[in-house]
């Protein structure tokens, strides 16, 4: 509903779901995400967006967003990262230049990294005087292990968790134990998973 506060983490340069909610919802949606290419995609869809001009996602030929500049207005984007403790740290490349997305743990084994604040969900929700979060999205490239386990730590409990396991396609018997173990742990604090798709999945607490 309009009420309802949504946290984004990871945009890249596909931010679709975000306007989407947006536009179904007409809610608050804070979008958090440091990489470069990330704020520079956003920066110019708010600029196109301004000039009435269609801009394409993720580089796409065929596919645009369709926001308007008053549904723009809901969308937050805050250039720091969330993480498992405030302060500074590195978020290494890509294998490929073409990929946009980094990672703060480095499961691509790559050297080349920039350096970002990050942030708790909880001192996020403080700053901006929130009290609840009805979904939270991680999409954070094998950094959302640490982050669901300090959040249920720290007692906050979004309404809904969306989460990308990226280590999905490693199947290495570690991966797959760190994907089990974060969802028992979720499941144990009283979420369901009532969708999964590859390593995307969508869990409510039981109780809502």
């Amino acid at each position: 509903n309009p009420e309802s506060v949504c946290y984004l983490v990871g945009a890249g340069e596909d931010i679709s779901f975000d306007c989407a909610l947006v536009q179904k919802y007409k809610c608050p949606v804070y979008i958090f995400d440091p990489t470069p290419r990330a704020i520079e995609h956003f920066e110019q869809l708010v600029a196109k967006t301004k000039e009435g001009v269609r801009m394409r996602i993720n580089n796409s030929t065929d596919i645009s967003y369709k926001i308007n500049s008053k549904e723009l207005s809901k969308l937050h984007y805050l250039n720091y990262g969330i993480w498992k403790e405030n302060g500074v740290q590195k978020f290494f490349a890509p294998k490929k230049k073409e990929w946009v997305s980094h990672a703060i743990t480095k499961t691509q084994n790559t050297d080349e990294y920039f350096e970002a604040v990050c942030k708790t969900v909880e001192s996020v929700m403080k700053e901006l005087n929130h009290n609840k979060i009805e979904l939270l999205k991680l999409d954070v490239e094998g950094a959302e292990y640490e982050i669901i386990s300090n959040i249920l730590t720290t007692g906050i409990q979004p309404k809904i968790i969306c989460v990308e396991f990226d280590e999905i396609n490693f199947l290495s018997r570690e991966s797959q134990r760190k994907i089990r173990n974060s969802l028992g742990q979720l499941v144990s604090n009283g979420y369901k998973i009532i969708y999964k798709k590859e390593g995307d999945y969508t869990l409510i607490r039981s109780n809502e």
